[in-house]
Order: structure tokens, then sequence, then C-alpha cells
């Protein structure tokens, strides 16, 4: 099986102390088998506060300071695992985030999530999203599924991506190639949405119900609205079993989008660090909720 990924993921790097945002606070970080047993064999003054900060749960996690941060954040935004160990120490989630996979019938496609600050600063900003990389191979076989959503995604990746067509006529040929109904996403229907998801912070519910469907970007934004819409058409449409799912897919990756560009028109947004920030919260607010994407998943079933 191959790892496949848009040419740039390539780019990314963690930022970790420059990051606004850090991965290591308000977040409970869950400590694989591995890396559990090689905590175990560490010798040194470190090594007994590394085990000693490790909460015996289901799974066993790192237990937070009272200011919600990872017991081995420094002051200045650094690991103290890294600066004391070495990369090779981090537990799986630590070395994989803001990564996601997919299995699909090409091979393992391997992507960096909207939520990071830096992840999304790259996606916002690249226009080889319709690029591919090989990342390695392995002794896998590639899954057969029922259904092979890949070349309706190619397709709409391939609108988004075209040079010849301007942003509005992009979003009219994806609506009528793929029937989705544009009053599917009406403001009512969507704000019925928005007041039912769960919230990280309470306050962001406020700034969602700004959400209008027909909200239109500075035209300066428009490209990277663009590069937006395909992260979440990547990342949703590969993993679609019938059609229904895949209705499902593109009903998500246009709500999220809808509701990126309504936040950046309502807050009078014009440059393209205030979009990243709205973006990466919009992102953490909705995708990691397991519970969120499955309840606007639903919205746009046709059962």
């Amino acid at each position: 099986m191959i790892y496949f990924a848009p040419k740039y993921y390539e780019r990314f790097k963690c930022i970790a102390d420059k990051c606004k945002h850090s991965c290591c606070i308000g977040w409970e970080i869950d400590i694989d088998d591995d890396s559990l047993d090689a905590y175990d064999m560490l010798d040194g003054p470190y090594a007994d506060v590394i085990r000693y900060s490790i909460m015996e749960s289901e799974p066993p996690h790192f237990g937070l300071t009272k200011e919600g941060r990872c017991p081995h954040l420094d002051e200045n935004g650094l690991c103290k695992i890294i600066t004391e160990f070495g990369e090779d120490l981090l537990c799986d989630i630590c070395t994989e985030h803001p990564r996601y996979y997919n299995e699909t019938d090409r091979g393992m496609e391997v992507g960096i999530g909207l939520s990071c600050e830096e992840a999304c600063r790259i996606i916002v900003t690249s226009d080889d999203f319709n690029e591919y990389i090989i990342l390695g191979e392995d002794d896998e076989p590639i899954k057969e599924p029922d259904l092979q959503p890949l070349p309706a995604r190619d397709e709409i990746i391939e609108i988004l991506s075209d040079t010849k067509r301007d942003h509005r006529k992009k979003y009219e040929d994806f609506f009528y190639v793929y029937g989705e109904d544009p009053d599917s996403f009406n403001d009512k229907r969507c704000r019925n949405i928005i007041e039912n998801l769960e919230y990280l912070h309470e306050e962001n519910e406020e700034r969602f119900m700004n959400y209008s469907f027909d909200s239109e970007v500075p035209k300066d934004l428009e490209k990277p609205m663009e590069r937006i819409l395909a992260y979440f058409v990547y990342r949703y449409f590969s993993v679609s079993e019938d059609e229904g799912d895949m209705f499902e897919s593109l009903g998500l990756a246009v709500f999220c989008e809808r509701l990126i560009a309504s936040i950046v028109v309502a807050e009078k947004v014009t440059d393209i660090e205030g979009l990243i920030e709205i973006a990466r919260t919009v992102s953490e607010e909705i995708e990691y909720s397991e519970e969120n994407v499955r309840y606007i998943r639903k919205k746009y079933s046709y059962d």
C-alpha cells in the first residue's frame, strides 16, 4: 500500500514555541503502549518526572496542570521530553498531530488538519492542493471498496483548482455537477444546526450564528476560501462507503466553508491571517468533536 498526501504536506513542520494555540494546552494527551513501555525503561531525574505525571486510567494519559497545560510543556512553550530525550520519545499522538489518515482504493492518504495553526496557514496559502506526493509504501493490501469515491472527488478538486473559472462559476459548477441543493444550506436551517452543536468555547456559538449562505468574502480571500473547501472535500469525501456518505461529505464540506466565509464577512476580516484564525477556530470546534461531525453529516443525509 502506498502512502500519499497533497504536495503542501511536505512543507509542514511544528512551529513549537512560536505557536499561539499550542496543542499541548487544554487537551488530555493519551499515551500509547509502546511509549508507556519506553517511559518505564528511562533513567535519570526527568524520567521519574515523566512516570509521575502519567495518570493510570484507560487509556493512560499525562495529567494536566491546573492551568490545563501538559506537564512537560515548559515556560517557553517547548516540550521537556524532547529537550531531555529527543523526539523519538514522544508518544504517538504528539508525533502524529495534526496528521490524519484515510484508507482508500488507491492507498493510504495522509493530510494535515485545519485546526493546527501552522497546518492551517499552509493549507490556506497553497495552490498545490491538487498535486500529490508519495510518502512511502508498505506490504499492506489495498482495500477494495464497493464504492470508489475518488474519481468524483478528483472532479471536484479539478473544479476548485481551475484558474480559468471565476470564483462564483466554480461554486455554481460544484452545486450543479453534484446535485447539492443550495436551499439545504439556507440560513435558518444552518443556524438551527449551529444552535445544536457542542462548543469548546461557548462564545463561538454567537460568532457562528452570523452564518449567511450568500456571504461573499473580499476578492483577495476568494482563492484561500477555495483551498479551504478543497481541504474539507479531500478529508471527508474519500471515506464515503455509499452515495449517501458522499452526499453527507459534500454537505459537511460546504457547511464548514460557508460558515468560515460568514464569520469573515460579519467580522469584516480582509487579511489572510484573520482568515487563518477563523478557519482554525471553526475546525477546532467542529472537527475536534466527533459528535459535531456526525450531527452535521446526518443533517445532510438524503435518507
